[in-house]
């Protein structure tokens, strides 16, 4: 199945690396959390079912957290018909949305994708 990342989730990441990156001065960390991220996302891609059920949320809502020797980041996704929507990152010490605030953000994800791609058709691609 095809992974589509919102645009917010890379600037998130991209945050992640950054904050990071000057908090830790650690280069060897940054590897780390590419890495995993890296995992993530094919995990994702190629065994979407394997991440975590969300709670209150239908089955194909998931989430992945990276390992646990890493800073505590949750990725959130959605499988659909023929692609996996990953919608949100998070940091497990922020405070949890509710149920209904996950969906909207996948919902409001998807139509960014959507938009995208149907720019990228019209115009040629870019």
């Amino acid at each position: 199945m095809r992974l589509i990342v919102d645009p917010a989730v890379d600037e998130a990441i991209i945050a992640a690396l950054n904050y990071w990156a000057v908090e830790s001065d650690s280069e060897e960390l940054i590897g780390r959390l590419l890495v995993a991220f890296d995992a993530a996302f094919a995990l994702m891609e190629n065994e979407p079912r394997r991440g975590r059920r969300v709670p209150g949320l239908p089955e194909h809502y998931r989430r992945l957290r990276l390992a646990p020797n890493l800073p505590g980041y949750v990725l959130y996704y959605r499988i659909e018909a023929t692609r996996v929507l990953l919608f949100l990152l998070r940091h497990e010490r922020q405070r949890p949305y509710a149920p209904a605030t996950l969906q909207r953000k996948a919902g409001d994800a998807a139509r960014r994708v959507d938009q995208a791609d149907t720019e990228n058709t019209e115009g040629g691609g870019g």
